[in-house]
């Protein structure tokens, strides 16, 4: 009798379970990895920051363009799509002190748009970070 209650309660959740998993949506997920160089200073420059510390403020910065709108809208018009809800498919994170994650989410329908967002991306990223 027991037996019988814990199969059905089984079979139950089992397909619970994968009911509730067709209605998440499928993600493409495309990661870009920057690793932040230290630069030894020749002498000329004075800094009260080691050469670390300051490349851990510059990939700091770098984390926080994903965060900036103007960031993102450059990004979706280098790469002349539309796609909605981009900030919240784009983040970037701090990984240690020196390497800076860019993790890209997108849906299904959004698939085709991929290669576009990325080289955007990298795109946007160069004009941004040697323009200081």
């Amino acid at each position: 009798r027991r037996s019988k209650a814990f199969i059905s309660l089984f079979v139950i959740l089992f397909v619970v379970f994968f009911g509730l998993a067709k209605l998440v949506p499928d993600v493409q997920k495309t990661t870009i990895y920057f690793s932040v160089k230290p630069v030894v200073s020749d002498g000329l420059v004075t800094t009260s920051l080691d050469p670390i510390e300051s490349a851990s403020k510059v990939a700091e910065a770098i984390s926080g363009w994903a965060k900036n709108p103007g960031f993102r809208n450059k990004i979706l018009t280098t790469a002349d799509v539309q796609i909605s809800n981009f900030k919240r498919k784009l983040t970037a994170r701090k990984q240690n002190r020196l390497n800076v994650f860019w993790t890209i989410k997108l849906l299904e329908p959004e698939w085709t748009h991929s290669e576009k967002i990325t080289t955007a991306l990298l795109e946007v990223f160069n004009k941004t970070f040697f323009l200081y």
